[in-house]
């Protein structure tokens, strides 16, 4: 199924970038801040210590303020000026970050351990001073295999509660303050095959179902597949899912999604195509429902 099925429309953002994440906007409800990613590539001017990187990829992070057409009226960069030390790498910068609030997102930061791994950090930003002022790394006690796409569920006072993989399927407290993470859920309720993984794109709640839309990205072999939305009760339940989809009308193309805004009944999408330009791909709470298939068993 492709995008025309499910989706009403769909914009392209006219700024350069990918991976935008998007809420609506706290001051003025009729805007939407923005969070965006730019690369470019830079001769390495590190040490002499790690030959083996001649390129390095600067990751900026871009704050976007758009209208309710999704045309950018105001951008700024942000510098990165926290106190968190970081290592020589292939690539520096906060990578895909998903936006919490005006004044706090997380991303995947491959730049703050010395051995290039992908880490998720909690990122406290000034909008004024056009800046990132605080990283705080998030632990997984250990984990070896790292998972760059958590998904935020819920806020409380002391703690973000976010999915932090699939299979099995697991819910993760993050500590505001401190990063530390403790699992407060694990149920073997997704079946894949050896060769399917399930990484996470966006997640909302909707009040008026009390439950959640979660968008899920299906890879093989690295390679990007299909989206599927999957359908959890407020204690984390699945209750349905439903068939594949894609974004574009063509095959082949690569689609990132990590964001998504609930306004009444409007459901606001923005996905990447080929790690190049955003659209914004906008359906109902109601379209979507009713191509959820409402029986527990997932097969993804």
């Amino acid at each position: 199924m492709y995008m025309s099925q499910m989706f009403k429309k769909a914009t392209k953002i006219n700024y350069h970038g990918f991976n935008m994440s998007l809420m609506t906007h706290p001051d003025h409800p009729s805007l939407f801040l923005g969070l965006i990613r730019q690369t470019k590539e830079c001769e390495f001017t590190g040490s002499q210590l790690n030959k083996n990187i001649e390129k390095v990829i600067l990751n900026q992070l871009h704050a976007l303020t758009l209208d309710n057409n999704f045309n950018v009226i105001e951008f700024k960069i942000l510098k990165d000026n926290s106190m968190l030390p970081k290592y020589e790498s292939f690539t520096i910068g906060i990578e895909d970050c998903r936006i919490l609030s005006p004044t706090v997102c997380y991303g995947v930061s491959l730049y703050t351990n010395p051995f290039h791994l992908p880490e998720i950090c909690l990122c406290h930003y000034d909008l004024e001073k056009k800046s990132i002022e605080r990283l705080i790394k998030c632990n997984m006690n250990g984990k070896k295999r790292p998972e760059k796409n958590w998904l935020l569920l819920k806020e409380t006072d002391e703690n973000y509660v976010m999915i932090h993989s699939y299979t099995p399927f697991t819910i993760i407290n993050v500590n505001k303050e401190s990063g530390n993470t403790e699992i407060c859920k694990r149920t073997h309720i997704f079946v894949r095959s050896s060769e399917y993984e399930i990484h996470g794109g966006s997640c909302v709640w909707i009040p008026q179902l009390q439950s959640y839309f979660v968008l899920v990205r299906i890879v093989n072999n690295h390679q990007y597949l299909h989206y599927k939305w999957v359908c959890l009760d407020e204690l984390y339940n699945v209750q349905s899912v439903s068939g594949e989809f894609r974004f574009s009308d063509f095959d082949g193309v690569y689609e990132m999604n990590i964001s998504m805004v609930l306004q009444n009944e409007r459901l606001i999408v923005p996905v990447s195509l080929y790690d190049k330009e955003v659209y914004v791909f906008e359906t109902t709470v109601s379209a979507v429902y009713e191509y959820l298939n409402h029986y527990p068993m997932v097969i993804l």
